[in-house]
């Protein structure tokens, strides 16, 4: 239900986030 879309959102974003932190550099292949 819902709760997917929310942790699929709060994933993304998390990703995001780290991927900025790490300038681009791959954190997850």
């Amino acid at each position: 239900g819902n709760d997917i879309k929310a942790l699929k959102s709060f994933y993304q974003s998390l990703i995001e986030k780290l991927r900025v932190q790490q300038n681009g550099s791959l954190v997850f292949r």
